[in-house]
């Protein structure tokens, strides 16, 4: 407890200084937006405190989009994009971006398919000339489909594991008529019998010029890389609508439950709390300060009730996103001690919440917390890969790229009565639940 407020009261200084700076510095970012005839988006922010840049190629297709069937299909063409195209075999290709780039890699989540490169500027052609090669001029052949086949099933074998065991049961419950329910390597019985000619579609459909954003940080000018967009990829065609944006959950019960079990040597209970897709600014702050509060091992409400006082778990955790094609979920979970039923988790969780009043949130710390992540907000405004993730998803989201611009006067005037009234809106009035037990086999 003493080394907790030790920390206390030098956030507070730190505050003061963190205030003063703030109130007298004038953004330091410019953030340049364009959309070209094609329908690619062109974002660049500029940041010439040192010659780097990183560059993100997105294609706003992830899992949630792949039908029952082909499954797994965004992440197969990914590992794909680092094959063989018209110009360049595999190998070449590789040894190209390598001379280009300090770092290059590929991702798929549930939401988006992306390719990242980091760089500096007297390199930033190359990539855009390699990365058209391959987004227009793939080899898609069968020996490469059959090799990847090949990988992508040694991973997934023998078997999953128990957490991911669990994850899927837990994204099934959670998002019930949603793609995002389905795990991004597919289902295995999808990825057998994916053929070449539903990867070729998946990629001529996809990838896309309106289904592309082009996003730059660092040392360059916006013009240089509207122009290089223009030169390299003026020829990939505008044919994919773009989606709409936010998928409804068509089943919309006030509480679904599931029970499991695994090979784990402990249970472990959930309880998920529907959001909405996209929150604003005050209420994704606010549920991050609650994050913590509820469960910060010196004094968090949910740890003095669930584990302190009731002895029913023997810890807990929170989770929570806030950025979702369907609804955002604030899960708190954790190990109950034995012979804890999920019931008696269930009840003192909603107990606490209903009980909780402002008096029971100690003001230094809610300040504390509040100086916590504006530190964090001003370290990651120095960060070039911070910058460029947080603009791929404000963009992807469709957001204004200036979201957080905002943060510290936002943050600043979070109040304990406006923290309780975001428990009372998603919470207690009219919840969405998720409920999962999760039992060791006996």
């Amino acid at each position: 407890m003493k080394y907790n407020y030790v920390f206390v009261y030098i956030c507070i200084i730190f505050s003061l200084n963190l205030t003063s700076f703030a109130d007298n510095t004038s953004p330091t970012h410019k953030i340049t937006t364009t959309t070209l005839e094609n329908g690619i988006r062109v974002i660049v922010e500029e940041d010439h405190q040192q010659p780097a840049v990183v560059l993100n190629f997105v294609f706003h297709v992830g899992s949630i989009d792949e039908p029952r069937g082909i499954t797994g299909i965004s992440l197969f063409l990914e590992h794909m994009m680092f094959k063989d195209t018209l110009s360049f075999d595999q190998e070449t290709l590789s040894q190209a971006f390598a001379n280009a780039s300090s770092h290059y890699d590929g991702h798929v989540n549930k939401d988006y398919t992306q390719y990242a490169f980091e760089t500096t500027p007297d390199h930033i052609e190359s990539i855009f000339d390699l990365q058209s090669e391959r987004t227009m001029n793939l080899s898609l052949n069968e020996d490469n489909l059959n090799q990847e086949k090949h990988r992508l099933n040694e991973k997934q074998s023998p078997s999953i594991g128990d957490a991911e065991y669990i994850d899927e049961v837990w994204e099934t419950i959670a998002y019930p008529s949603s793609g995002y329910q389905h795990p991004v390597q597919g289902w295995k019985e999808d990825l057998d019998n994916i053929s070449i000619s539903e990867v070729t579609k998946w990629y001529r459909t996809q990838y896309t010029g309106n289904n592309l954003s082009i996003i730059v940080v660092g040392d360059i000018d916006p013009k240089t890389v509207i122009e290089l967009s223009k030169r390299y990829f003026y020829r990939l065609p505008k044919t994919n609508t773009r989606r709409p944006l936010y998928h409804e959950d068509k089943i919309a019960l006030p509480e679904l439950r599931a029970e499991i079990t695994t090979k784990s040597d402990f249970p472990h209970y959930f309880i998920g709390f529907k959001l909405p897709p996209v929150l604003p600014l005050n209420e994704l702050l606010g549920f991050e300060i609650m994050a913590d509060i509820l469960t910060n091992p010196f004094n968090g409400i949910s740890s003095k009730h669930l584990i302190d006082d009731s002895h029913l778990m023997s810890d807990i955790d929170i989770r929570f996103n806030a950025f979702s094609k369907t609804n955002g979920l604030f899960v708190i979970h954790g190990t109950p001690h034995q012979n804890t039923h999920f019931y008696s988790f269930k009840g003192k969780v909603l107990q606490m919440l209903n009980q909780l009043k402002e008096d029971d949130i100690n003001q230094r710390y809610l300040e504390s917390l509040k100086t916590k992540i504006k530190i964090k907000h001003l370290y990651d405004q120095s960060s070039l890969k911070k910058k460029t993730a947080r603009l791929v998803t404000l963009d992807h989201f469709n957001l204004h790229l200036n979201y957080y611009d905002q943060l510290n006067d936002t943050i600043d005037h979070i109040s304990r009565k406006d923290l309780i009234a975001l428990i009372d809106k998603y919470f207690l009035k009219d919840p969405k639940r998720i409920l999962l037990s999760v039992k060791p086999n006996d």
